[in-house]
């Protein structure tokens, strides 16, 4: 910015953002993308207006958003959430349920003992269950099995375990709330240990229990992720 008068640093509004990695002492890569494709937030507010980052109701949107363009941005993934029913687990006070709205869905289970955002609560796409993921999975079974299952099952609820957070979804599979080959990201959040060593091991061992059941799957660490979290996206068989 001191060679160049005419450009105004600010973590505030900007239109460019500069990302840079360090892969070793010596060895950094940089890159510069459109304020359009940033994902976070600074200083809690939202970098730009509009796009990912533009009005949401909540921090963990652009969690969402970034695992759909990252890791589920494909012909198959936008097929089975133009007009799927999801199941959003932990949805208080509703980023991933606006974000599978906006996306298509016809309908959003959104699961949650907590308030939702207004907006959602009065669109008749969206079903709010105040009540945990695991008292609601029967509740959604006896409407859904019918019609043949839910095709999108997303999960952003803070377990203390996150092995709970691969066996809400085993539960869903097992009564048949989830259709064969539905799409499903989760969040899982580390508690325990403070590297990121520490963290890997303890996502792959609980991914490990969804071989066989999933196929497709991912694990990745977002720039909307917090440092212990990790998101995991896949397909149901």
């Amino acid at each position: 910015a001191a060679h160049r008068p005419d450009v105004l640093l600010s973590a505030g509004r900007f239109g460019r953002l500069l990302s840079v990695v360090r892969l070793d002492d010596d060895v950094y890569l940089l890159g510069l993308s459109d304020a359009s494709s940033f994902t976070g937030n600074v200083n809690n507010r939202s970098g730009v207006a509009g796009g990912a980052a533009g009005s949401v109701v909540s921090r963990a949107y652009h969690k969402l958003w970034e695992a759909y363009v990252r890791c589920g941005k494909s012909g198959r993934a936008q097929e089975l959430l133009e007009g799927a029913v999801a199941m959003d687990c932990g949805a208080a006070p509703g980023g991933w349920t606006k974000f599978l709205i906006e996306r298509g869905c016809q309908k959003v289970y959104a699961v949650d003992p907590g308030d939702m955002e207004k907006g959602l609560t009065a669109d008749s796409r969206v079903v709010h269950l105040r009540m945990s993921a695991r008292d609601a999975l029967p509740v959604i079974a006896d409407v859904e099995n019918v019609a043949g299952g839910v095709g999108v099952y997303v999960s952003d609820m803070c377990l203390h375990d996150m092995g709970k957070q691969i066996d809400t979804l085993l539960e869903a599979v097992t009564l048949s709330v989830t259709a064969p080959g539905a799409f499903f990201v989760l969040t899982l959040k580390c508690v325990v240990g403070h590297s990121k060593d520490a963290y890997d091991y303890q996502v792959e061992k609980a991914v490990k229990r969804l071989d066989g059941v999933a196929v497709g799957v991912e694990t990745v660490h977002l720039f909307a992720n917090r440092s212990g979290e990790r998101t995991v996206t896949g397909f149901l068989r």
